[in-house]
This record gives C-alpha cells, structure tokens and sequence, in this order.
C-alpha cells in the first residue's frame, strides 16, 4: 500500500517539478553552454579499456549503482560511511576510485550522497551547488528532469581539475557521481571521462518523495497538496462559497521558528483562494484584489519579470499561466522579493494560489525550494 501512496506521490512531484524547472529555464543564466559530447575515442575503444563496477555502497539498494572505469583503477577502501548517517546538510563520500599516480598527480572518480529534506528540481539543486562552491561551470545537459549532466572546473591543493559530473535524485537522496582529471593526464583521459560519466546509472528506483506532502482539504469541495516543512494556517471564515490558507514554512532553526509570522514571512509565503463560481463568477475582480492587499505588507507589484505556461494536467481543468512580478518595497524590509500568481479552474471552482518569496539572486536555494512548494499547491488542486 506504501509503495502505491508513494508512485501517487512520485507522479505528483515529476507533474509540479516540470513547471519549476522551466521557470528556472527562463530566468536563470543563459550563458551556461550546452553539454559538448565530442570525443575522438570510439565507444569500442572506450569499453575495450575499461570495465565495469557494480556496487551497493553501505548495502543501500537505492545508492546501488553501474559504472565503467579504467581498468587500471582502484579502489581506495574504508570511505564509505552508513547509508544511515547521510547529512542533509553535506554531501558525504560513499565511494572513491583513483588512478595509478602521473608524477604527482591522479585522477578520481567519486559518488558523494546527501539526504534530501526537501522539494527542489534537481536542475536548481545542481545549480546551487556549483554557486555555493564557486565552481566555474563549462557546460550542461538538463534535458532529464530527473538528472543533470554538467562539466566544471575545480581547484584542490592548487591543482584545477576538469570535472564530469552527474547529479541525479532517488527518492530522498541526491546523488553526485563525479569524474576529475587533472593537467597532464596521459592518453584521451578527456574521451575517457565523457564516456564513463554516460555508463554512471542507479540500479533501483525510490519511488518515495524527497519529503513527505499533506493533503489539505478544503471542506469536502477540494484538496490540495503542501509540503510537510509547510504549515497551512486556515482562515477563520470558511464556507462553500469562499477560503483562504496560508502556509508558511517551517524552520529546523530553533531562533527562526521562534519569530512571529510577519517574520517568517520574510522566508516565503504561499496563500491559496478558493471561489466558488456560483458566488464569484469574475475571477479578474478576486485577482485585483489578492494583488492589491500586497500594500498591508508595504509592498506594490513591480514589473513582470516572466510569464509561463502551465502544462495541461487534466481536460476538465484550465491551467492560468504563471506570472512572476518584481516588488516594490515601500518602506522596512531591505531584500528583494519577487509575487508569483497563477490560479487552476475546475468547472465549478477555481483555485489562486500566490507566492511572495525573496528573490532568486537574494537567496537562489531558498527561491528554489519555494518555487517548487508553490508549484505543488498550484498543480495538485482537485475538486471532489
């Protein structure tokens, strides 16, 4: 039966974080060159010189995984830590091997693993973490929603490793499998790391989300789904006619879980409104409106910084574009926010679901987390 919940739940995530990633598409650095996969090494060259390694590090069926490496490489043994005791806070190594030694120098490939405790594209989680780093990135392929394949330059004890990488998630885990040569190397060490990031695959598929997701419902009218490290707080007045929530997110920060909540919304907030159309038959009035109580906040839309467009989850619903504005600050708060709106209309109903979060280059991981919350809400209201 958990297995059932959890490809309900999976398909959920895959339907929301399609609409996340296309956001960042739109917005985030456009310099970033496509993936090159050219090589001069023959895939039968290739495997002729490699082969293959298959292992279940700390006997997790789920960070089971396939590669091809040199047949010259080796092992270093007794890094791997317990499956149990991955971070969610950094990226642990689970299994390191290394070429015989140029000079001074080797090459390494490495799969480092984290727990995952929350929604995130792994696109916007691949991208934070070459920011946090610092790392110059070379080329990327996200054409997988699901796995980004990346090239970029490192520096470590004063040598610049050209990097392969691929990050993907499964389940609540994020996977980084990377490839590293230094200067020097001889032969096609290049050839040979393009093609043995492509051999880097998972066994086994966790169906499981990253975090567990609530269902709200709304009455016995509609539901929809919010994050668990989300806090829906209904309105007083609810009716069949009319509701509002608000979710504010929940920090493991004991001091920043301790503030009220004109101060947690300083992390992001989502409001969702629900109208009947019997009672409400112009949403353009209830729009106007939920925008307009921006001014409570001493805040005013600025200008429209993207429209985008909603894939189609079902026939019986239409699905309003996503439209992200820039705020005006009027006075008090000193970061930039940005006021996402969309809405999803059944055929008696209709759901506006808004976001008010700080903005992408104020706090890029918390943006994106938010994002991927506020695409959730938005793509899995259901009328009952």
């Amino acid at each position: 039966m958990n297995k059932i919940k959890h490809l309900i739940v999976f398909t959920l995530i895959i339907a929301f974080a399609s609409n996340a990633s296309h956001a960042q598409d739109k917005i985030i650095d456009e310099s970033i060159p496509p993936l090159s996969y050219d090589t001069k090494l023959t895939k039968e060259e290739f495997y002729s010189k490699t082969r293959e390694v298959k292992q279940t590090p700390s006997g997790d069926e789920y960070l089971a995984y396939h590669v091809r490496l040199p047949q010259d490489w080796t092992e270093v043994s007794g890094r791997s830590p317990q499956s149990e005791d991955l971070s969610s806070k950094l990226l642990g190594e689970v299994v390191r091997f290394v070429s015989p030694p140029e000079i001074d120098k080797r090459a390494l490939f490495t799969i480092r693993a984290m727990k995952m405790e929350y929604l995130i594209s792994t696109k916007n989680w691949f991208l934070n973490f070459i920011k946090t780093n610092g790392y110059s990135i070379e080329g990327m392929d996200a054409s997988n929603e699901n796995k980004v394949l990346a090239e970029y330059v490192v520096f470590r004890e004063n040598v610049s490793y050209l990097v392969r990488a691929v990050a993907q998630r499964n389940g609540n885990r994020m996977v980084l499998a990377e490839y590293m040569i230094p200067p020097g190397m001889p032969g096609d060490a290049m050839g040979m790391q393009k093609w043995s990031i492509l051999t880097f695959g998972l066994e086994n598929r966790d169906p499981a989300p990253p975090i567990e997701l609530q269902k709200l419902p709304l009455l016995d009218v509609a539901a929809f789904y919010y994050p668990s490290d989300w806090m829906a707080m209904p309105s007083g007045d609810r009716s069949l006619e009319e509701m509002s929530i608000a979710l504010l997110k929940v920090s493991d920060n004991p001091v920043k879980e301790k503030r009220d909540k004109e101060a947690k919304l300083q992390d992001g907030a989502i409001s969702a409104y629900y109208y009947s159309k019997k009672a409400h038959p112009d949403i353009s009035n209830e729009l106007d409106s939920i925008k307009d109580s921006l001014s409570d906040k001493n805040m005013v839309l600025g200008e429209i910084i993207l429209e985008l467009d909603r894939k189609e989850r079902s026939p019986s619903y239409d699905y309003s574009p996503m439209t992200a504005y820039a705020v005006d600050i009027v006075e008090g708060r000193y970061i930039d926010y940005e006021y996402w709106v969309t809405y999803t209309e059944s055929p008696n109903s209709y759901l506006i679901v808004t976001l008010l979060t700080p903005a992408r280059d104020t706090d890029f991981l918390e943006w994106s987390k938010n994002i991927s919350a506020f695409s959730l809400v938005a793509d899995s209201f259901t009328v009952m």
